[in-house]
């Protein structure tokens, strides 16, 4: 995992018990980002919610935008693990539908919500900007390695080519207003075959 993402969602030199109160943090703006949204992960609110002080919360997070870079980290981490950990076994043409089947689970739930801020709040936060080009590099290297083992013949440009067409079709996929089950169930094989006759 790059060790951007992996700073900002477990850094080191905590305690356990610093890290976990970390985690919790973490979790409470992860859920007041999903309910009511960026205007809602407010630092003193947040101390107050959990019963601590804003010093408290400030240890671990100097601002409202380093823990919103935290929790979209752990989002990241998250999604990459899933993904990359459900395709590791089985045939190449296997491996990539099940990442895009866990992809699309991931992101049609809570972690689209987070997604999609990170969408806004590339154009206002260079952190943010930075943390997207960490996550599609990412995506593109595990679907780089699966798509080469599918089409071992093709160039290294066509692969690449082929890795970000099929985290388009995802991106486009994932964000549907209303996402229709019967259609994001057809978009792994959708993946297989843009991968196959590109």
């Amino acid at each position: 995992m790059n060790q951007t993402v992996r700073q900002l969602s477990h850094p080191e030199g905590l305690t356990r018990k610093g890290q976990k109160r970390r985690e919790e943090i973490i979790f409470v703006a992860r859920q007041r980002l999903i309910d009511r949204g960026y205007d809602a992960v407010v630092l003193r609110e947040i101390a107050d919610e959990m019963g601590s002080s804003l010093g408290n919360i400030q240890y671990y997070f100097r601002t409202r935008r380093d823990l919103i870079a935290a929790v979209v980290a752990n989002e990241i981490s998250a999604d990459i693990e899933d993904a990359v950990g459900a395709g590791l076994k089985g045939p190449p043409d296997e491996k990539l539908k099940k990442f895009c089947e866990v992809v699309l689970a991931r992101w049609s739930g809570d972690e689209g919500i987070v997604w999609s801020g990170m969408l806004f709040f590339r154009h206002h936060y260079d952190e943010v900007q930075e943390l997207m080009e960490i996550v599609y590099r990412l995506f593109y290297e595990a679907l780089i390695d699966i798509i080469g083992e599918i089409c071992p013949d093709d160039s290294k440009p066509l692969v690449k080519r082929k890795a970000m067409m099929v985290t388009s079709l995802l991106d486009g996929a994932s964000l549907q207003p209303v996402p229709d089950k019967d259609f994001l169930s057809k978009v792994p094989g959708i993946a297989l075959t843009l991968v196959n006759e590109t």
